[in-house]
């Protein structure tokens, strides 16, 4: 266990550095929230729920990365994708709750649903988005876009 745990951080250091101060930012975050006396419960419940979905971002592009240069796992890595796309939105939309004297309408949250149901597409279709193999960059990620505009991306050639 021991040994398994030391080779995987001494192949992915680098990694694993660039993602350690945004993990300290966000684990001091999630206390000064939590400590503070001053924010209303229903806002600081709201910045501890961002602040969790925003640690979970960080560690879906954490793996987004291992899986991209590492091991091509596509299906795992769609799906890790996936939650990175679909969760962006969820932030975005707690952060109108905590500034916007009134709520956001439930119209949002379809949209939002809207979102994470045109994301999921990519599961079992290449409407959304599509991983292949490619020479030179080892995977090609290909949006919904391209494919209705005919255009062939080339890596190393601009569109």
């Amino acid at each position: 266990m021991h040994e398994a745990l030391y080779q995987f951080i001494h192949a992915h250091y680098t990694e694993i550095l660039a993602v350690f101060p945004m993990a300290l930012l966000l684990i001091g975050l999630f206390i000064a929230v939590g400590i503070d006396q001053y924010i209303l419960k229903q806002k600081k419940r709201i910045m501890l729920i961002i602040c969790a979905l925003v640690f979970s971002l960080v560690a879906q592009n954490f793996l987004d990365n291992l899986l991209t240069y590492g091991s091509p796992m596509i299906a795992l890595r769609k799906a890790i994708d996936i939650y990175g796309y679909s969760i962006r939105p969820v932030i975005l939309l707690l952060f109108l709750y905590i500034v916007s004297p009134r709520k956001p309408s439930r119209l949002w949250w379809a949209l939002i649903g809207l979102n994470a149901g045109i994301h999921l597409t990519a599961l079992f279709s290449d409407i959304c988005f599509i991983f292949r193999n490619c020479d030179l960059t080892g995977f090609e990620l290909r949006f919904f876009g391209e494919r209705f505009l005919n255009k062939q991306i080339t890596p190393g050639i601009s569109a």
